[in-house]
């Protein structure tokens, strides 16, 4: 019912999808025309929040779904210095190819 909604939408948190083996990915794309934000942070194995291009999540994949359906994202870190680290990842590998 929420999903045929048009003030509802769905947020993507990519690394606790990633650290939960994405179970919910399939659910996600079936439904991607629902996409409105993203949480983007790195993961590897149970481990999350890690500076973007340090784990093992295809970023650009995920960045080019959220500007296919002009997504707002949000960075998840722990900290000042992987927040700026992740900053410079996108400015390097976030561009358009």
């Amino acid at each position: 019912m929420l999903l045929e909604s048009d003030v509802f939408a769905l947020t993507w948190d990519i690394g606790h999808s990633n650290s939960c083996s994405n179970i919910d990915e399939s659910f996600i794309m079936q439904n991607e025309g629902k996409l409105r934000h993203f949480h983007l942070h790195d993961s590897a194995g149970s481990k999350d929040h890690m500076t973007l291009g340090t784990g093992e999540i295809d970023l650009k994949a995920h960045i080019g779904i959220a500007r296919k359906h002009s997504c707002r994202c949000v960075i998840e870190t722990k900290t000042i210095k992987s927040l700026e680290q992740s900053v410079l990842w996108l400015q390097e590998h976030g561009r358009r190819s």
